[in-house]
């Protein structure tokens, strides 16, 4: 008996629910994480079809997205939908990326 099984033998019934169920939380948590990370994917597939942005104008509306996701009360795919209507609007990436800061700000 390897020394890890040893130590789980000794634990009480008590700790082993407790660490079975921070397993689950941790599981639901990191599965949170890859669906917010699909959806945002997502999201900004969306930007890059409707502006017909290239690479490296979507690097910087993602790194854009990602940036008032973290500096506002609203999330990256939220801040990528702004982007979305920016683009039906016919709004070029420059200013999309120079007018979203005050769209968002102004919105929260």
């Amino acid at each position: 008996m390897d020394e890890t099984a040893k130590a789980a033998g000794g634990m009480s019934t008590t700790a082993k629910v407790s660490l079975a169920a921070m397993a689950v939380a941790a599981g639901a948590t990191a599965k949170a994480i890859i669906q917010l990370g699909a959806e945002f994917k997502a999201q900004m597939s969306v930007v890059r079809a409707i502006s017909g942005a290239g690479a490296k104008d979507m690097e910087l509306l993602t790194a854009k997205a990602k940036q008032m996701g973290a500096e506002t009360q609203f999330s990256s795919t939220e801040a990528g939908e702004a982007l979305e209507y920016m683009a039906m609007a016919g709004w070029k990436t420059h200013d999309m990326l120079d007018g979203i800061e005050g769209i968002m700000y102004a919105a929260g």
